[in-house]
């Protein structure tokens, strides 16, 4: 018992970082250590910073490149910096190679500067960006329990997909359809559960 919790504690520590292609960011990533921020953090975001944005990538969006012009405004190095809806992961150490080998998790507030960047809104109205950015500790995530088969409850089917991260970015950015990540969804969800068993930490860029 001792054993599998030590497991499941090792496995939460790895996280990734996507650096894949627009519309396809899935496709390649560093597995890092994740360490979570243990101090806020407040950058500055620019004009420069929202004009020079791609739109649906979480590594060279406004608020990465703004993060990216402060990074010495964090209490630690800033390699390279990936934003979603909710978190910032900034790279803090590198492997002998020069690929990712660690990364610190941040929280923001900020879901509506990563849509209208997504949209390209914020290059229309880039004065918007010109403020500062602040960046919390990350909560505790509360851990919800599910019911199913071997607990004496039911598992409903559901028909609706829930897009989170870089796939959620995508498809506002209009890169990929939904009918298409929906799909994408799914088998990366099936090659997920299959792939856990018998993958340990390192990086990929597979």
């Amino acid at each position: 018992m001792a054993e599998k919790k030590k497991r499941r504690r090792r496995r939460s520590e790895i996280g990734r970082m996507y650096y894949g292609p627009e519309g396809d960011e899935k496709s390649l990533y560093f597995k890092c250590k994740a360490k979570k921020a243990t101090k806020g953090v407040v950058i500055q975001g620019t004009v420069a910073a929202a004009l020079k944005a791609y739109k649906g990538v979480s590594v060279g969006c406004a608020m990465s490149f703004a993060a990216q012009d402060d990074a010495s405004k964090f209490p630690h190095p800033a390699y390279l910096i990936s934003v979603s809806g909710s978190t910032m992961r900034v790279v803090d150490a590198l492997n002998r190679d020069g690929s990712p080998k660690s990364f610190v998790q941040y929280d923001h507030g900020y879901s509506r500067f990563v849509e209208m960047n997504d949209t390209e809104a914020l290059k229309e109205h880039p004065e918007e960006f010109e403020r500062p950015l602040h960046l919390r500790v990350p909560r505790k995530r509360k851990r919800v329990e599910k019911t199913g088969e071997g607990t004496g409850g039911t598992r409903r089917a559901s028909n609706v997909v829930r897009h989170r991260g870089v796939m959620k970015r995508a498809i506002t950015a209009g890169l990929i359809g939904k009918h298409v990540a929906e799909q994408l969804t799914h088998l990366i969800g099936n090659a997920k559960k299959q792939g856990e068993a018998t993958e340990g930490p390192g990086n990929s860029n597979a």
